[in-house]
């Protein structure tokens, strides 16, 4: 048995024998001096691992978890510093009515509600849309360098945010600077999790999907109490301070075999046209672009639900803060749950398609919410919606298997954030026209029930696929005839 194989990383090193395919001897040697032991301990952890649903594939998981938890709980909770941020480039003191000042056109000021929004977008831009370029990267050099490189670029992005005065400023720190640590930490940390596993996949990256569920709770909670007492600098001091937690993350990742034999000899150039191809396979491009349409939808509900309370409704500053909350909590419940039901179907879509119509049923009737009971009622049914996250991730291996389920990731990254940019912008747009997010809300919710909807085309896509093979099938001889 080779060493590689072994999943402990204290055990005392093996010596394989091995004659012909059927007769393989294991000697195990002598324990080995202490000195010696931490040595192979070390190295054991820079070596490809073969571990497919135990041993180090979960401490993959465990390592991933961490990284959704700091990178999902500080994007999520950009709505925490969106409305002082609008104060604060309306031309108004850090200390004004957040919520009076940043439409109101009678002083002076203009309103940058869109404008600000679209730094926050353009970290999450840059943190999806780069996936493929990230990807590669971390088929040519590794995960862990990769990994490590995009958590200490992402921390130095939002703790440099909080010494910005101007609108540039925070979009080349938190935009772009954070934005390309991001992309550098999503889609080879989180990404790669399904290759570690066959029979548990699903759960594997449930698991990891909640860790995103507790971050967005943990941050949004942790940032808005902050806020709402020492300001939105000192907020983004908290959340840069968490964003280290991902440094030690990185590194516990080790390679799969498959990554360095297929793709190590590749240039980066090369990997990223793989990547590409990924899209050859119709149900999977029909999926991944659908998927990209109802990201639309989310950013909306995560970038302004929390000025809609507070402005809007007149909710506290406090109370808002916790709307995030009560959506993760929800979420959290759900991605166990689905993670179970998951890896007993084998059709998993439908499932995707009821979590997507019920986030855009609760869209729809968002003129209806007027007190924070409601929102509370409505975040809650978004977390619901959210539980789509949890399997989300498992398809792309589903559609293309398991040795391009990274590249296939890297794109759903890639389109997600195209359509998903542009959700909060557009919002504050019809915010600064008509004074009311209740447009956006219901036009978004409209677009998630169709997504929901035009899923059901794969059904179709199944059917030729399986016509296509029966009809290859007759036209291949049968072997040994002419």
């Amino acid at each position: 048995m080779d060493v590689l194989a072994n999943d402990s990383i204290c055990e005392p090193p093996r010596l394989s024998l091995q004659g012909d395919d059927s007769d393989e001897r294991t000697i195990a040697t002598s324990p080995a001096p202490r000195s010696y032991g931490r040595s192979n301990s070390i190295r054991s952890l820079l070596e490809p691992t073969k571990a497919i649903d135990e041993g180090w594939s979960w401490v993959i998981v465990a390592a991933s978890f961490v990284l959704s938890f700091m990178l999902y709980g500080v994007i999520g909770s950009f709505g925490v510093i969106y409305v002082p941020l609008t104060v604060l480039y309306s031309g108004q003191n850090e200390s004004s009515d957040s919520c009076a000042s940043t439409s109101d056109s009678t002083n002076g000021t203009r309103s940058v509600s869109g404008q600000t929004a679209w730094i926050g977008n353009t970290a999450t831009l840059l943190i999806f849309s780069l996936g493929p370029f990230a990807a590669a990267l971390s088929k040519r050099w590794g995960v862990r360098p990769v990994v490590l490189t995009g958590s200490i670029i992402f921390s130095t992005g939002i703790i440099l945010t909080s010494l910005t005065n101007e609108m540039w400023q925070a979009f080349l720190t938190y935009g772009i600077v954070a934005g390309v640590g991001g992309s550098m930490i999503h889609s080879p940390g989180v990404g790669i999790v399904p290759t570690y596993f066959h029979k548990r996949k699903t759960l594997a990256v449930c698991i990891t999907q909640v860790g995103g569920s507790i971050g967005t709770m943990a941050m949004s909670a942790g940032m808005g109490v902050i806020e709402s007492k020492y300001g939105w600098r000192r907020a983004c001091y908290f959340a840069g301070g968490i964003s280290c937690l991902s440094i030690p993350a990185s590194f516990l990742y080790r390679p799969r075999y498959v990554s360095e034999t297929t793709e190590g000899n590749k240039t980066v150039k090369e990997i990223v046209i793989g990547a590409w191809k990924t899209q050859r396979h119709p149900r999977f491009a029909l999926w991944v672009w659908l998927i990209g349409l109802h990201f639309f939808s989310l950013y909306v509900v995560v970038f302004h639900i929390y000025r809609h309370s507070e402005c809007v409704l007149g909710i506290s500053k406090y109370d808002s803060s916790f709307l995030l909350t009560y959506a993760s909590a929800a979420s959290v419940v759900v991605s166990i749950a689905v993670g179970y039901v998951s890896d007993h179907l084998q059709y998993r879509l439908p499932l995707l398609q009821l979590f997507i119509l019920i986030g855009g049923i609760g869209n729809v009737f968002f003129p209806l919410y007027r007190t924070y009971a409601d929102l509370v009622g409505f975040m809650i049914l978004f977390g619901i919606n959210m539980g789509y996250l949890a399997i989300m991730n498992v398809f792309p291996s589903d559609f293309v298997g398991v040795d391009e389920a990274v590249n296939a990731f890297s794109i759903l990254s890639f389109t997600s954030s195209i359509f998903g940019t542009f959700g909060g912008p557009a919002a504050g747009w019809i915010f600064d026209a008509t004074g009311s997010y209740n447009a956006a809300f219901v036009l978004s919710g409209i677009l998630s029930i169709c997504v929901s909807l035009l899923m059901s085309l794969d059904r179709c896509l199944i059917q030729v696929e399986e016509k296509r093979k029966d009809k290859e099938a007759k036209l291949t001889p049968i072997e040994g005839t002419l």
